[in-house]
């Protein structure tokens, strides 16, 4: 079977049952789509149900930061677990900018540790020539 390049080809999917992003009803006989406003909050009156693990590994290797309706591409956004969340900040935030801030922290704890150090020996030489 050959394909004219130039012609859209149409998958027809049933909105009702099928989820939007692998165009199947189930999963390995367990996971059925849900509705798509248990995962985003969208703009838009779309319907369309998705699987929870097709949305997350979509959500995980989105080529942008912002989240659309996968129908309409109107604004959403996602609705996270905690750990979906920290996924999102850390994803969200540059290596450099964390390795930085990291980097400062530890600094700021060891300047902490040697002014208290300095401190201590301090008091002790007060304390002997009281």
């Amino acid at each position: 079977m050959q394909f004219d390049v130039d012609k859209e080809v149409y998958i027809p999917i049933n909105r009702d049952n099928n989820c939007v992003i692998c165009l199947e009803n189930c999963i390995n006989n367990k996971e059925y789509s849900i509705s798509h406003s248990k995962l985003i909050n969208s703009e838009c009156n779309c319907k369309y149900k998705i699987h929870k693990s097709c949305f997350d590994k979509w959500l995980k290797n989105r080529p942008i930061e912002e989240i659309n309706c996968l129908i309409c591409s109107s604004k959403a956004k996602p609705i996270l677990t905690c750990n979906q969340q920290c996924y999102e900040l850390t994803r969200k935030m540059n290596n450099n900018k964390i390795i930085i801030c990291i980097s400062k922290t530890f600094i700021i704890i060891v300047l902490m540790i040697f002014i208290l150090f300095i401190l201590n020996i301090l008091e002790s030489w007060n304390n002997n020539y009281n």
